[in-house]
């Protein structure tokens, strides 16, 4: 199994700072200058990670939140060289990241803060997925776009109100989990899958900065492009510029070589 893959992350047009982090294999956006991380890289085979953490709370908040969560993803990194149980490894850096943020928001910050994560792990010929929060996570295969994430919003509430069809259009659903969320008042549940990957499967994990402004089909005829995946971050980054930027930006495509 080989893995490309390209990384962008952009404040957009609208926000002073950028309030979303990620996690590119063991590499964050202060680690290595980000203008080098929006080409091709080609990180290790085994146990490679990667996740975009998406903060809340205003921009102090939501910045530190989200770093803190990209920061326990990195540092778990050994992990995976040292466990079967990939699964298990990403719950727990979803349950360490949230005590951290509880912690922090008792004992320092003295207010909410919270943050989004998605994360795909690849290892042993399989992706394991995982995310709280609704920063999606697609994968293309054989042209078909799907959405492997889950969303963690009352959108799923609302659709057995109304049905799918008569949703409101664009509307913003509250988040009904993410990190960030005190154990007196719900214990976390991540969403887990995983799956066999095969030879030119590709990834798209992403902040809502590019959703809220790139269509799915746009998005799904981009990243069928056949050009190198540095490109298409590129690409999809300048759209969702195009059509607004009204928040922060943050893409990372993978494809399975």
């Amino acid at each position: 199994m080989k893995i490309v893959a390209g990384v962008i992350s952009h404040p957009g047009k609208c926000r002073e700072k950028n309030e979303d982090n990620y996690c590119f294999n063991s590499m964050m956006p202060d680690e290595v200058n980000a203008s080098k991380l929006e080409g091709t890289k080609r990180p290790p085979q085994h146990g490679a990670l990667f996740g975009v953490f998406d903060g809340m709370g205003g921009i102090s908040a939501g910045e530190r939140a989200s770093y803190i969560a990209a920061s326990v993803a990195v540092d778990a990194m050994n992990s995976f060289d040292k466990s079967d149980n990939t699964e298990e490894i990403l719950v727990e850096i979803c349950k360490k990241a949230n005590d951290l943020l509880c912690d922090e928001m008792n004992n320092i910050i003295k207010k909410r803060m919270g943050t989004t994560a998605a994360m795909l792990c690849f290892a042993k010929s399989r992706y394991y997925m995982c995310n709280i929060g609704d920063s999606p996570i697609f994968m293309l295969r054989k042209s078909e776009l799907s959405e492997i994430s889950h969303e963690h919003t009352e959108k799923e509430t609302y659709i057995k109100m109304l049905g799918e069809e008569n949703l409101p259009p664009n509307k913003k659903y509250k988040l009904t989990q993410h990190l960030g969320i005190f154990p007196d008042e719900m214990i976390i549940e991540p969403y887990v899958i995983s799956e066999k990957v095969c030879t030119g499967d590709k990834f798209l994990i992403c902040s809502d900065g590019l959703t809220d402004m790139v269509s799915r089909e746009e998005i799904a005829q981009t990243l069928s492009m056949d050009i190198p995946v540095g490109k298409i971050t590129k690409i999809l980054c300048a759209r969702a510029l195009e059509n607004g930027g009204k928040d922060n930006i943050t893409i990372i495509t993978i494809q399975i070589k």
